[in-house]
């Protein structure tokens, strides 16, 4: 671990850098990573110790150099930012580059802090990554939602690096309702109607009930239930079901288990017939929950177990008010059923020296450009077709 200590004259107390690149020492930061996750807008787990710690430890390719830096400010932590190191070439000039973990199954990044006043951390931070990569052009923050303070403090002007941002796909939330009756009466008459139907022939089949539980019961023997159902429709049928793959088992065996220790995790479980109907893996965060990971048993299809769990979560929000949103993160067109909203998300790259300006910033800068010039993108369309 390396250590930068030089304060900033701006701060009303010095900031502390720190870079841990050892799963062992990562750990040491785990509890007051984990706590500003879940403080910060965004209220996503994907950008927590457990999510990161996690894909370091089971996702990430063998051999991959990797670093995460922390900004303290005395004892309190007020930024934190993972990044790997890969192999990039443009041009025919090879270099490195640097980014937020990012695959099927970790498909947010943020650089992390909760507070505009603490954007300096963010920044000491972003140069720290500069000298312990010298060699990359660039780091990339991948897909940071809308209510994360890093686009805030880019549309401000607040981080003094040369950079580049631009959107991508947006992800699907519920807004909680405070009232239910309305809210089910404000969807389509048509998907009431399918609802109903539903409902009733759910109501049909014995011992029906719904489980949800904060993970301390059971938690092998629900986890394994959940990779049945999840391969029971097509995700296994096409092979990208949990369960078909041993090394992604392992991921979330301990995703889940560092979830539950942070206090997060919730299954979300419709259960009937001698069977479990329909599954979510959920994570609870203080104002939000995340519905990353769905399932239901394709032999009960005809009764869309799936939708009648999700009605039943809108349900039990509405009624407690725990939570603000129920957050998807993704985009799928069945969540129109449900009147979701969507939030965009964002890619920022920032870029260091000359390698980063000549090879990086300018090309993306000019591609930027054409974007935003609909006949360039006409003739685009028009040639790829």
């Amino acid at each position: 671990m390396s250590s930068d200590k030089s304060p900033t004259s701006a701060s009303p107390a010095a900031l502390d850098i720190e870079v841990v690149r050892t799963l062992g020492k990562l750990a040491s930061h785990g509890d007051a990573w984990n706590q500003l996750a879940a403080r910060c807008p965004a209220q996503l787990p994907m950008v927590s110790y457990a999510w990161t710690s996690t894909y370091l430890e089971k996702a990430m390719p063998a051999g991959t150099d990797w670093a995460c830096f922390f900004a303290y400010r005395g004892a309190d932590l007020v930024a934190v930012l993972p990044v790997i190191a890969q192999r990039a070439s443009r041009f025919g000039l090879r270099g490195q580059v640097v980014k937020t973990p990012r695959d099927d199954h970790t498909g947010i990044g943020d650089l992390l802090f909760c507070s505009l006043a603490d954007v300096d951390g963010a920044a000491r931070i972003l140069s720290a990554v500069s000298r312990e990569f010298p060699l990359a052009g660039y780091v990339e923050i991948t897909r940071f939602p809308a209510n994360s303070l890093l686009l805030e403090a880019l549309r401000g002007s607040l981080l003094n690096f040369r950079h580049t941002c631009r959107e991508e796909r947006p992800g699907a939330y519920l807004p909680v309702p405070v009232d239910f009756a309305k809210f089910r009466n404000g969807l389509s008459r048509n998907f009431r109607n399918n609802l109903n139907k539903a409902g009733n022939k759910i109501s049909e089949l014995p011992d029906v009930a719904f489980r949800f539980t904060d993970g301390q019961i059971a938690a092998e023997e629900i986890f394994a239930e959940f990779l049945k159902v999840e391969a029971s429709g097509w995700k296994g049928e096409e092979g990208s079901a949990i369960g078909k793959s041993g090394q992604w088992i392992e991921f979330y065996r301990t995703l889940v288990q560092r979830l539950r220790e942070a206090g997060w995790l919730e299954w979300q479980l419709l259960v009937g017939d001698g069977n479990t109907l329909a599954a979510n893996l959920a994570i609870r965060m203080p104002g939000a929950v995340i519905i990353w990971k769905l399932g239901y048993n394709e032999e009960y299809s005809r009764c869309s177990p799936g939708s009648i769990l999700l009605e039943e979560l809108v349900r039990r929000e509405a009624t407690t008010l725990a939570s603000t949103e129920i957050n998807l993160t993704t985009s799928q067109p069945w969540y129109d059923n449900w009147g979701m909203r969507y939030r965009n998300y964002y890619t920022a790259r920032f870029y260091y020296g000359w390698r980063g300006w000549l090879l990086w910033y300018l090309p993306d800068k000019a591609k930027d450009l054409l974007r935003r010039m609909p006949l360039v993108m006409r003739i685009k369309g028009w040639l790829r077709d």
